[in-house]
């Protein structure tokens, strides 16, 4: 029961980063300055590599995790507390 609980309060989240990621697919084959500004982005990661790597998963597990918390209300709540459902 919980499962599905859990389930249903990540489904939104989920779909809003699925469609952002179909924007960026959508617009990286139809439009030249997406196209490029990837293509440059990749061409960094490449020669930078794993200090690359380190930097946007720090920075995108940051983002994500205090975004998450201030849009689902559980901002200034204990650990304890975020857990419990309903």
């Amino acid at each position: 029961m919980i499962g599905w609980e859990v389930a249903r309060s990540n489904a939104a989240p989920s779909l809003i980063i699925q469609g952002i990621t179909l924007v960026l697919l959508i617009a990286y084959y139809t439009n030249r300055a997406v196209f490029s500004a990837l293509n440059q982005l990749a061409d960094y990661k490449r020669s930078h590599g794993l200090v690359f790597v380190i930097a946007t998963s720090i920075t995108a597990g940051a983002l994500a995790s205090t975004t998450a918390t201030n849009l689902s209300g559980l901002r200034g709540q204990r650990f304890p507390q975020r857990l419990r459902i309903g």
